[in-house]
């Protein structure tokens, strides 16, 4: 990087992480490196959170994965499989689904090891869905309890309101909450690197948050966070500021 980088004016990266690297790593110039991450839409934002009793309404608990089926993804297996086995842990009135969205080269590899993992936990199951239309994933996020997803998808997660597992090509960052949150905007909510960090265990902080009154406030807060950095207004005026330079 260090080699073309002075053939440009400015480079713009979609997380902290990125710019990080970027100066220290590519030894790029910081003054020319612009963080402007990916975005939800203000309205999304800005609808109400579903509560928890209403996703499961029907006696069905769902966790939702959405990332190109690609072995950089394989790390969201293990905390998937964790996710389910906890929830079914905690709530065993409930069926627990996992809902996988997306496609690639590695479904294979990832319908074989949900199949065996969920094997053990009692009326557990996996769907495959494929690519589904962008604009549809954010109502199917609202009313999961759960999501694992890193970058785009783990935006559009927050924004719709629901828990957020951030797990991506180069980290598991956690439960986006608290101190996991910070790594979690940091990285691109996983796929980008963030050193000497380790999350609070998934398990420990769901047996404290699929609650009403808990998860509502664990999504609100979070929520409001994302709201000030990735709302697509936010975003917006990040993007102008650096063409303008």
């Amino acid at each position: 990087m260090y080699s073309w980088s002075h053939l440009v004016s400015g480079i713009l990266a979609a997380s902290p992480s990125l710019v990080h690297f970027c100066q220290r790593f590519g030894r790029v110039e910081p003054w020319k490196v612009c963080c402007v991450p990916n975005a939800a839409s203000d309205s999304l934002f800005d609808r109400e959170v579903v509560p928890f009793e209403a996703r499961i309404a029907d006696g069905v608990a769902r966790i939702t994965t959405a990332a190109r089926l690609s072995h950089d993804k394989t790390p969201q297996i293990d905390v998937a499989l964790e996710a389910m086995s906890i929830g079914a842990e905690l709530r065993p009135d409930l069926k627990w689904k996992l809902d996988v969205f997306g496609d690639g080269p590695a479904r294979p590899t990832f319908e074989a090891e949900y199949r065996a993992g969920l094997s053990g936990i009692s009326g557990a199951e996996v769907e495959f869905h494929g690519w589904v239309p962008p604009e549809a994933m954010p109502e199917i996020m609202r009313t999961s309890v759960l999501c694992v997803a890193a970058g785009m998808g783990a935006v559009r997660c927050v924004a719709a309101g629901t828990l957020c597992v951030g797990s991506g090509a180069r980290n598991n960052v956690g439960l986006q909450v608290r101190t996991n949150l910070r790594a979690g905007i940091w990285s691109n909510f996983g796929d980008h690197g963030v050193m000497r960090f380790r999350p609070t265990s998934v398990a420990a902080d769901l047996r404290g948050l699929l609650r009403q009154d808990d998860y509502e406030n664990a999504v609100t807060v979070t929520r409001d966070v994302l709201r000030r950095t990735h709302s697509q207004s936010v975003v917006d005026g990040a993007m102008i500021s650096a063409l303008g330079c």
